[in-house]
């Protein structure tokens, strides 16, 4: 008989997850936050979710009050997705840290901007998102390290397949010096990390990874797709070799000849984004409703099967989006924005 190289335990996690699902704040929650003040915010913070396990050490800390919010809910996030690693063996574990790998394309992403500005050599390192791959102690090195080569040593001693992929993009900037350039190298490499470390999964959950692959890469050419709809008589040439070498959802074809985002979207699963911007749009409003789209895509997996990686999917993005609402209204509260302003900044979903 032959036995299967990963266990499908989806009951267990999903189970947790659901429970979960129930502590998310609803438009109200939100209402009564972005009506409060700053210190409201932080009482709720500290006693929630968020920031229970670190409220002594933060109120005792020399933190301002903005900074202590800040500590609390990028600690609160990196712990919560890390608990939810813990609930999962097998097929579910591995697929959630393909998940989680966001992390690791933010954090890379955001080193190599600033390798290429040299910002790290004058400024503090960011907020690095803690729950991916690469641990934020091995962030902080990569920050302080003097070269590119001594970044590319580091990363090819720590031996990760991501932080090898990391590695490569840092090579590709120190050989282009077009930051564009390797940025793609990076997503590029950590998508055929993904997709070989699910070659021998089969069935419905392999797919839902998959579109969910398809969909990130399609957000990166959307952007890019962006940048060549606004060029001022450049030729296309000058952005199509910046499109993902590896298809999503729209076909390569599609992108290379269209003309306008009615043109690329029209019949394709993206299509609902059409209806959403209406007739007079600019690129930002094409770009917030793509990614809300992708958002609520992720969202809906949660009800098509209880018993598969569509739940996860789900909890991780309502996760992060209520972690970036939260930090929202901490920013609309510092600079006194009303309420309802507030409120028009926050991605609101479907519970």
């Amino acid at each position: 008989m032959l036995l299967k190289k990963y266990d499908e335990n989806y009951g267990y996690l999903n189970a947790r997850l659901r429970a979960r699902m129930d502590l998310f704040l609803k438009r109200e929650d939100y209402l009564k936050l972005a009506n409060g003040d700053l210190y409201g915010l932080e009482a709720f913070i500290l006693e929630g979710q968020f920031g229970g396990n670190y409220r002594e050490e933060l109120l005792q800390s020399n933190l301002s009050l903005e900074k202590r919010i800040d500590e609390a809910l990028a600690r609160g996030i990196a712990s919560n997705l890390q608990k939810v690693k813990a609930f999962a063996v097998g097929e579910p574990r591995l697929l959630l840290e393909l998940l989680l790998m966001r992390a690791d394309l933010h954090n890379g992403r955001l080193l190599l901007r600033a390798l290429k500005t040299e910002s790290n050599k004058t400024q503090k390192a960011p907020k690095w998102y803690a729950f991916g791959a690469l641990p934020v102690s091995l962030l902080e090195e990569l920050w302080d390290c003097e070269s590119n080569k001594e970044i590319i040593g580091k990363l090819l001693l720590n031996g990760h397949k991501i932080a090898i992929c990391l590695a490569r993009a840092v090579m590709e900037l120190e050989q282009t010096g077009v930051l564009p350039q390797a940025e793609r190298k990076y997503l590029s490499q950590l998508v055929r990390y993904a997709m070989d470390k699910i070659k021998d999964i089969t069935g419905k959950n392999k797919k839902i990874i998959l579109e969910y692959i398809h969909r990130t890469i399609d957000i990166w050419n959307f952007n890019v797709f962006s940048r060549k709809s606004r060029r001022n008589g450049e030729d296309d040439a000058a952005y199509a070799k910046y499109f993902m070498d590896v298809q999503g959802l729209i076909e390569r074809s599609r992108l290379f000849k269209a003309t306008s985002w009615e043109n690329l979207l029209v019949g394709t699963p993206w299509a609902r984004v059409l209806k959403s911007i209406g007739v007079n749009y600019n690129e930002h409003v094409v770009l917030r409703n793509v990614i809300r789209e992708f958002l609520f895509w992720q969202i809906y997996q949660r009800r098509k099967d209880l018993m598969g990686i569509g739940v996860a999917i789900a909890y991780i993005a309502m996760q992060l989006v209520e972690w970036q609402n939260l930090n929202t209204i901490s920013v609309g509260l510092q600079i006194g924005m009303p309420s309802d302003q507030i409120l028009s900044r926050l991605i609101l979903l479907e519970r």
